[in-house]
């Protein structure tokens, strides 16, 4: 198995993730009482427990055991370890007496389910193009025939683009080609157009699709921009120290962040913000 980069320090450091996602509840999933959903990278579990509180039955999927221990000891609920850009409709654990989902949803997780930067995922554009359609039609297939519901946000064409482009631009410091650097980043951050089309040439009818810009306060304050460097920054951090094992991780941080601080710091405030791009939409199975 992988390595598990993800602890408790996601709940202290990344709380605000949960925290807004309220449109694409309310207004993409739309969850009723008799819903049983599929909750597709559900991390620690804080929304997905919401979620089983209003719905009949609801199942967590994660790659990551430790955010899973959490989801199930903190808040009781049934999860399965699963590398969800393998999902396989024909194994999936479900509700009692059925074969499928109502629906399936996913907040702030497919712009990692989705990127194919890894050796194993594919060489050339038309087999990473596979790799994300396979994703959308086993979604497809995990879903009741007459009206079943796709409903997903997450990072989309720009998201944390000064993030990103610091990262870069410090990645090439260290002596990594800018394609190396690049290729380091592990998010997928598409146009909702290109969304669209994988989910249409999955069966899928589009109700709905909308990529917005959202400005995401960051919390603690001083600290705040560091603390998401840290926890979400981790593959651009292996990638320097593969290259030059004595490169602190630290040091990489607090380079990125130098870049950072004119364009994402207000000092009226001491707080830091991220310009979040959220790709949201709702699919249904016909």
């Amino acid at each position: 198995m992988s390595k598990d980069n993800w602890s408790s320090d996601y709940i202290k450091n990344a709380a605000f993730v949960p925290k807004l996602a309220s449109i694409v509840v309310d207004d993409f999933l739309q969850p009723k009482a008799d819903d049983t959903i599929l909750d597709v990278g559900c991390g620690d579990g804080k929304l997905t427990a919401e979620l089983a509180k209003i719905v009949k039955y609801v199942h967590g999927l994660d790659s990551s055991p430790n955010l899973l221990k959490i989801a199930h000891e903190q808040h009781g609920l049934d999860v399965t370890v699963q590398d969800a850009q393998t999902l396989t409709a024909a194994e999936l654990t479900y509700p009692t007496g059925q074969s499928h989902y109502d629906k399936v949803f996913s907040n702030a997780a497919l712009h990692w389910i989705l990127t194919t930067n890894k050796p194993t995922q594919g060489s050339t554009h038309a087999e990473k193009e596979q790799i994300r359609q396979n994703f959308f039609n086993e979604v497809y297939k995990t879903l009741r025939a007459d009206g079943g519901v796709f409903a997903a946000e997450f990072g989309g064409l720009g998201n944390v683009s000064e993030i990103h482009a610091a990262f870069v631009a410090t990645l090439i410091k260290y002596g990594l080609t800018p394609a190396e650097a690049h290729a380091a980043s592990p998010w997928y951050y598409p146009h909702e157009d290109v969304v669209r089309g994988y989910l249409e040439h999955a069966g899928f009818t589009v109700e709905k699709i909308e990529r917005v810009y959202r400005s995401t306060l960051l919390p603690h304050g001083d600290d705040g921009m560091l603390q998401w460097l840290d926890l979400f920054g981790f593959a651009f951090v292996e990638a320097v120290q593969k290259k030059n094992p004595s490169v602190t991780k630290d040091a990489i941080l607090n380079d990125v962040l130098e870049i950072l601080r004119g364009v994402n710091y207000d000092p009226n405030s001491n707080q830091w913000f991220a310009g979040y791009v959220r790709l949201r939409f709702r699919a249904i199975k016909a």
